[in-house]
């Protein structure tokens, strides 16, 4: 066991998430602090202009990010044997900014695991998502099959069936439709800022049926597992959809009913049907989002804050695992989550000298 912590830079551009665990990869023995350090306005400016921008990031920023993330790491006050950093998710067109690894292992003076997803991509793969491979061990005891939904910029599918993860079926993952972030994002070209956090807006509209049916009949709705979604395309889609005349309130109505609708049709190209639904990321707290999905899929649908689990942690500590994972140089990515003809095991190690 590995007294891990898990670092990400979640693609809201707010902050650094950092949470412990002690893990051999396979088994969470202890899940410790977790803490969201937020950035400071003019960091979190800067990094949503760079976002805008065509070109790559500025290397400062990525400078500016190991210094937050190590910030984090300290914040939690607990000695760490290892570090997991995930790459930062970066909404932008432009490769995200560098976090350099070794420089991050040489200021913490501890180990830290990187680039998980390198040796899928090396294969000709899409690199993620990784993630689902932490998934089980931190969902022990739980009766499977179940299915994790991420609900963050998009809305993520990990199918967790058999125990042995060998097993083909054992991990399945899909990016099946835009979450709440698509409605935030067409409310904030209407107000010049996000709002809509909880779905109120939404769910005083009327749903357009007729841009509902173009949108559901896009080729990616029905397309199978394991899949990755471009959230950039979703404005020109909507555009050719004849979203972008309608109403506010009746624009916001059909995307949070299209986010259900491609829900629906994701769960349909999974192995079975799950015992139940768990709901982590930051779409959690949108009820509005929820109520949509839990009307169209027909197990339980739950938070995952409601089994004891810390639903704004589990992300990071997924990479907390991820990076026990790579030490022991166990499978990071399957069949059903990368589309590899094998598990394969991935990471770097980054030695403090």
């Amino acid at each position: 066991m590995l007294r891990t912590i898990g670092l990400r830079c979640p693609p809201s551009l707010d902050g650094v998430e950092a949470a412990l665990v002690e893990t051999d990869g396979r088994v969470v023995r202890r899940v410790g602090p977790a803490r969201r350090l937020p950035h400071p306005p003019a960091l979190r400016r800067d990094l949503r202009a760079a976002a805008d921008e065509p070109g790559p990031p500025p290397e400062a920023l990525g400078r500016r990010l190991l210094d937050r993330c190590a910030e984090a790491v300290r914040t939690l006050g607990e000695a760490a044997e290892l570090i997991g950093l995930a790459d930062p998710a970066w909404p932008g067109e432009a490769p995200a900014p560098a976090v350099e690894a070794a420089a991050l292992a040489r200021r913490l003076g501890v180990p830290v695991a990187h680039g998980f997803g390198e040796a899928d991509v090396l294969r000709g793969g899409p690199g993620a998502p990784v993630a689902p491979a932490g998934f089980g061990a931190l969902l022990p005891g739980l009766p499977r099959p179940l299915v994790v939904l991420e609900f963050d910029g998009v809305i993520r599918m990990t199918w967790i069936g058999a125990a042995q993860e060998t097993a083909r079926d054992a991990l399945v993952s899909l990016e099946a439709g835009p979450a709440g972030g698509m409605v935030e994002d067409w409310c904030r070209r209407s107000f010049g800022e996000a709002y809509d956090p909880d779905g109120r807006l939404a769910s005083s509209g009327t749903p357009d049926g007729a841009v509902l049916a173009r949108l559901t009949a896009l080729p990616w709705v029905n397309q199978p597992p394991p899949r990755r979604l471009d959230r950039r395309r979703f404005e020109a889609e909507l555009t050719a959809a004849g979203a972008a005349e309608l109403p506010l309130l009746d624009g916001a109505a059909t995307l949070l009913l299209f986010s259900a609708a491609a829900t629906a049709a994701a769960a349909r190209l999974l192995p079975g049907s799950p015992l139940q639904w768990l709901v982590t990321g930051p779409g959690r707290h949108n009820a509005g989002l929820i109520r949509a999905v839990a009307g169209v899929l027909e197990q339980p649908v739950r938070v995952i804050d409601g089994l004891g689990i810390d639903g704004d942690a589990f992300a990071a500590q997924a990479v907390a695992v991820l990076a026990a994972r790579a030490t022991y140089q166990l499978p990071l990515t399957f069949p059903g989550t990368t589309g590899t003809a094998v598990p394969l095991p991935g990471g770097r190690i980054e030695t403090p000298v």
